[in-house]
């Protein structure tokens, strides 16, 4: 009862101030938290758009992209879609903040989803190296390396980890 009445007061403010991308982020966070996903991709959506350059709402649109992605409901297009929408939204963030281990836990769950295993293992070696888990790091970026999946610049990124993690 206490969401419905949240969410029709937001709706007023959107309706006053139809180009606040805070009240899109705020109704997509209230969407996302009760469960109405394909509603919350729509209002976080339109959250980004008004302000693209907000890390915070790229991060969670690429959540819910990720999130969504696990639905029965959507095709394989439709899927893969969602999930390459969030891989450039997670790419930009880290371009911005390189430190964003959150937004690298994001980047091995869309590169997972998508099949690409060897990008994901180093997302997932990137984390660790930015939480100091050595350890981690470097079990990631060996797995990594066994997969065909790696460009040339994510390959020497794998044997730059190596030997950072080696000396």
């Amino acid at each position: 009862h206490k969401i419905n009445e949240a969410l029709s007061l937001i709706k007023k403010l959107i309706e006053k101030e139809p180009s606040n991308p805070y009240f899109y982020e705020l109704e997509g966070q209230i969407l996302y938290e009760t469960g109405n996903l394909e509603k919350s991709l729509l209002s976080y959506e339109k959250a980004e758009k008004l302000l693209p350059s907000s890390s915070l709402i790229s991060l969670e649109l690429a959540v819910i992209l990720n999130s969504i992605s696990s639905s029965s409901k959507i095709s394989p297009d439709q899927k893969a879609n969602y999930l390459n929408k969030s891989l450039n939204l997670l790419k930009k963030l880290l371009v911005k903040e390189p430190d964003h281990s959150f937004a690298y836990r994001q980047l091995a769950i869309s590169y997972g989803k998508l099949g690409k295993l060897g990008m994901s293992y180093l997302s997932l070696a990137e984390e660790s190296l930015i939480k100091n888990n050595k350890k981690d790091a470097k079990k990631f970026a060996k797995i990594a390396s066994t997969h065909n999946d790696l460009d040339k610049a994510s390959k020497a990124r794998v044997k730059n980890i190596d030997a950072e993690l080696s000396e």
